[in-house]
């Protein structure tokens, strides 16, 4: 009997993560991340295949609480009305209920799992292991069906000693011993590794030495971002400094964690211990840190006499990038100290090159499979077995045992579903279908007819003057750059048009036909009539097409 890896949506730096494994009767959703918002809707599958097969998904695997890999959760409870369980350490409920405070659908879905304990689900059996990474509550589960055993685990640390009771177990390997004799004959690793680098020595404590204690600090760090936040608070105990938390919230989820720790009594609520003494902590989402940042500043009141050095540690990995040039211009504006770590090593989050082949040498899997771009480093390729890792891209699915790839079933996307499911943001910011109708000329493919559709956009827009537009940046940009990369892509001494099939268009063309036009037509409105257009909707045709 065949098993199938869905993979929705790859491991790209700023995209979510949703994955599973699929049987005749059962799916496992091993991820729950949500898709990056600026990216293109079309380009990723819409979840048709889920809605349809939602009566066979029985459980979510919830490894942590990265955005990568929980961000779906309330559409996945609210959209598809799902009733399976979620299952994750008791740490992860934590923070859940933290994040998800109003969503009382996922919360009382939540199952908190046994390390080590078997567990049923569907025809799955799973085993749960806590692991040693910089990410509370990180999870590494086994999942036996038949004869296959399949690994999937995230965001690990095993070399790197971690003086941390929240973040490392001392048992770890022999707990790792003990999961490996459940092992099947046939061994699969499903892992990703963003932000791959040799090794990492990412530790705020050693940095710290050459910091002068009597500063009053500001630190910007992710509400995910567990290494640094336990580290700052061991830094206070030793400088014999509070923390002044400026979320009520987190607040009140870090003094559950720590409980009886001593860590706990450097926490203190704004307005209670002189300024003098004491280090500023915000952090955020990728999605919320910037906003959060500007009004915590907007509404604080800092001593006349207190200068503030900010400490910007929020990580371009998963999903920060876009959020770290603004808001250290906007510190720096403030005209304050400001000392942005973010793509430092000490703040770096990630994975080591050491820890993953560590990891494949102590499970030793006959094939890993990996979520698109994990391994985009080619530096690191030479030196791990190729023949062993297979790649998936996104909206196909891998199946086994023969290990080939499938494009998902493809849903009818008809002009009236289209116009629906715009209309629903329409008195937002209105919408825009684009009609083209392409046809091959002497083997170039050009507009042989072009038509706007518009509704609830300012009428000041002159459209005849945007399909001028469209038709020059086809002309000029978009075709040019097709040919010119269909050609990079072929054989050197095989020319582009002998490899052109006459009627049909070259694989992966209409995906980035839509991607270059969106992007034109959006930069062109925003800028010309300052008009915040989300995604227009390209609908190509090609003339005669079989």
């Amino acid at each position: 009997m065949t098993i199938n890896f869905l993979l929705f949506q790859g491991n790209w730096e700023n995209e979510g993560n949703l994955c599973a494994l699929e049987t005749e009767q059962s799916i496992l959703l091993l991820a729950a991340g949500e898709n990056a918002p600026f990216l293109n809707h079309q380009e990723t599958i819409n979840y048709d295949y889920l809605t349809r097969n939602r009566a066979k998904i029985k459980a979510i695997i919830l490894p942590n609480v990265l955005p990568k890999n929980c961000a779906f959760l309330p559409y996945l409870y609210q959209e598809l009305d799902l009733q399976c369980p979620i299952y994750g350490s008791q740490h992860t409920f934590l923070i859940l209920d933290y994040l998800f405070s109003s969503q009382p659908k996922i919360k009382d879905k939540f199952v908190s799992v046994e390390p080590n304990k078997s567990l049923k689900v569907g025809e799955f059996t799973l085993r749960f292991l806590p692991l040693n990474s910089y990410v509370l509550g990180n999870l590494a589960v086994m999942i036996n069906y038949q004869d296959y055993t399949f690994y999937y685990l995230q965001d690990f640390i095993l070399n790197n000693l971690l003086n941390n009771n929240y973040l490392s177990d001392t048992t770890f390997f022999a707990q790792l011993k003990d999961l490996l004799t459940h092992q099947k004959k046939t061994t699969y690793l499903i892992t990703s590794c963003p932000n791959l680098t040799w090794n990492r020595q990412n530790s705020l404590l050693l940095t710290a030495r050459s910091w002068a204690k009597e500063k009053n600090y500001f630190f910007l760090l992710y509400d995910y971002d567990w290494l640094h936040i336990f580290e700052l608070c061991e830094l206070a105990q030793q400088w014999q400094k509070k923390i002044q938390i400026l979320d009520p919230g987190f607040l009140a989820l870090l003094k559950k964690i720590l409980k009886n720790d001593k860590l706990k009594e450097v926490l203190i609520e704004e307005g209670n211990y002189p300024t003098k003494n004491t280090i500023y902590l915000l952090v955020g989402s990728p999605q919320n840190i910037e906003e959060r940042l500007k009004t915590t500043l907007a509404k604080k009141h800092f001593g006349k006499n207190e200068i503030i050095t900010f400490m910007v540690g929020i990580t371009p990995a998963h999903g920060g990038e876009s959020k770290i040039a603004s808001i250290a211009d906007y510190l720096y504006q403030k005209k304050n100290e400001v000392h942005n770590f973010s793509r430092s090593e000490v703040f770096s989050l990630g994975t080591s090159f050491t820890d993953l082949k560590l990891l494949l040498e102590v499970i030793q899997p006959q094939f890993t499979i990996t979520l698109q771009n994990s391994y985009k480093q080619k530096n690191y390729l030479s030196y791990l077995k190729r023949n062993h890792f297979l790649t998936c891209s996104n909206q196909n699915y891998l199946t086994l045992p023969a290990r080939k790839v499938h494009s998902f079933p493809r849903g009818e996307w008809e002009t009236e579903k289209i116009l629906l499911s715009q209309r629903q943001s329409l008195f937002q910011s209105g919408f825009l279908v684009v009609f083209l109708m392409l046809k091959w000329e002497q083997k170039v493919l050009k507009i042989k007819n072009l038509r706007l559709e518009t509704a609830a956009i300012s009428s000041t827009v002159n459209w005849k003057k945007l399909e001028e537009k469209i038709r020059h940046w086809w002309e000029k940009k978009i075709s040019l750059g097709l040919t010119s990369k269909e050609r990079q892509n072929n054989d050197e001494n095989i020319s582009f048009p002998d490899k052109t099939i006459p009627q049909e268009m070259p694989r992966n063309w209409r995906k980035r036909i839509e991607r270059y036009l969106e992007t034109y037509i959006e930069r062109y409105l925003n800028f010309e009539h300052d008009i915040d257009l989300k995604s227009p909707t390209i609908l190509l045709f090609l003339e005669n097409q079989k």
